[in-house]
């Protein structure tokens, strides 16, 4: 599977970033483009690197037995962790998620548009956890 550099485009009052995303072994109806979109106001905060596309495309990949190509700058450190992350899936449930290489000829360790503010990444379930991971960083 190879991702694409990303693009930043509009679309009405949403910014939107999209990478193309190509089979090595191309599968009917399987999306060409992976995208994410966001009120215009944070267009700003947007990364021309894959980061966001490796971590979304990681599961499918090992499902489907492809290679991870990176074409786009991703961090070394989520690349390490994606590395981490696919071993334990690949325990819990080996018949489905299977071990895949990645590669990535630009590993970025460059600091974020907006290193001046402290970043946190929450995947709120509104739960106990989650709102105490909200609470303290707001």
């Amino acid at each position: 599977m190879i991702i694409h550099y990303p693009e930043q485009t509009r679309r009405g009052s949403e910014a939107m970033l999209q990478a193309r995303v190509e089979l090595h072994r191309p599968i009917k109806n399987f999306p060409t483009h992976l995208w994410y979109s966001f009120p215009m106001d944070y267009k700003n905060w947007l990364s021309d690197r894959a980061d966001a596309f490796a971590a979304g495309l990681l599961l499918p990949a090992m499902h489907l037995q492809e290679d991870l190509e990176i074409r786009a700058p991703i961090s070394t450190r989520l690349l390490y962790g994606l590395q981490e992350i696919q071993h334990i899936f690949h325990l819990w449930f080996p018949r489905v998620f299977h071990p895949i290489r990645m590669h990535s000829p630009q590993l970025a360790e460059q600091e974020p548009k907006h290193s001046g503010h402290q970043q946190v990444a929450l995947a709120f379930s509104g739960g106990v956890d989650s709102f105490y991971t909200l609470y303290s960083h707001l």
